[in-house]
């Protein structure tokens, strides 16, 4: 029941198996006990004989849009181990047999990381995975981009979260323009308790399911400025429309404030190139400014707050039709497991 929990808490699992698909799901469905359902608790899977690493960047990376660095990777073969650590070192891989595998689902620090902080968008997660297929086909089957956002109908919602942006703040790394400043809840109230401190949290659906909270915004007021000093997404609605409204909702907030002006400054880290392909998309359209590099340091985004708070995913066509698969934060460890009997966890924020 260890893995069936993780899933329950909002890791991914994922399957790895050298094998045929026709005997992997007669494992789940044949072996007397088996708390796992293949269709409703594997999120993705690769069944095949090829490498497990490169399976895993397949179904984590390509399919899911995490990163490797969020998952653990759990084999009972320690060649497969030492492959992976080899191949893929920002992967925790670990050996799990017969004989540890009960105290390590229990015990390992990769799963408890995020165990005392479970949120309804935790509990989403698996949910919003398994409707990314149907997103899918409904993209293979439109005319083109604005067709298929017609079809997804994506409504953001906007509220004031505080535990989710404190966990966006330390979960999220790919669409992320301040990878430094990670707060817990405590330290979020003390700066909002300074005064001149602001925050904002987003949540996303569509036609085929419910994202929850996939965003937040964290802004501080300075003369005729607003300041962001966080902008985080999940990867999961990457190319959604969200970031726009993200953008448009901060916007409206800075007008209501007395700021006619925002002011973005980003860090850029190794990885969140995702952030900086949005900025470089908003520093291209017109009401936009960059000042710096795109890819360099400092780099500020900057702009009129009423240009911003009319922004759509319109205005950055291509910047949105470029990808429309989404992915996902690092909420704690996604875990691909290999074995038939031994899915992995992946993670998203």
């Amino acid at each position: 029941g260890a893995l069936k929990r993780l899933k329950e808490a909002g890791k991914l699992l994922v399957l790895l198996s050298s094998n045929r698909r026709e005997a992997v799901e007669a494992v789940f469905r044949e072996t007397p006990g088996m708390v796992l359902d293949y269709d409703a608790d594997v999120a993705g899977a690769r069944v095949n004989y090829e490498s497990k690493a490169d399976n895993l960047l397949d179904v984590v990376g390509k399919e899911m849009a995490l990163g490797a660095g969020s998952c653990c990777f759990i084999d009972d073969n320690p060649i497969e181990v030492h492959h992976m650590r080899a191949r893929l070192p920002e992967v925790a891989s670990f050996l799990v047999t017969d004989a540890n595998r009960a105290v390590f689902l229990r015990h390992n620090w990769g799963w408890d990381v995020y165990a005392a902080a479970v949120s309804a968008t935790d509990k989403l997660r698996h949910a919003s995975y398994a409707a990314e297929h149907t997103r899918r086909a409904a993209q293979t089957g439109s005319a083109d981009f604005r067709a298929f956002m017609a079809k997804l109908d994506v409504a953001v919602g906007v509220g004031c979260d505080a535990d989710r942006m404190a966990q966006l703040s330390v979960r999220t790394n790919q669409f992320n323009s301040n990878a430094q400043l990670r707060l817990s809840g405590a330290a979020l109230a003390a700066r909002l308790d300074r005064g001149g401190h602001h925050f904002f949290t987003v949540t996303a659906r569509d036609a085929f399911g419910d994202y929850g909270g996939v965003g937040g915004v964290l802004f501080h007021t300075e003369e005729n400025a607003a300041v962001v000093d966080l902008f985080a997404m999940s990867c999961r609605v990457l190319h959604r429309g969200v970031e726009q409204a993200m953008i448009a909702e901060a916007s409206r907030r800075a007008a209501q404030l007395g700021c006619p002006t925002v002011r973005m400054p980003y860090i850029v880290t190794e990885r969140n190139t995702p952030y900086r392909n949005f900025a470089r998309a908003l520093a291209a359209t017109p009401g936009f400014d960059l000042e710096g590099a795109p890819d360099g340091q400092p780099a500020e985004l900057r702009w009129d707050a009423g240009r911003g708070a009319a922004l759509t995913w319109e205005d950055t066509y291509e910047y949105a039709s470029g990808a429309s698969s989404g992915g996902g934060e690092s909420a704690g460890q996604a875990a691909p497991a290999s074995a038939p009997a031994a899915p992995a966890a992946a993670a998203d924020p």
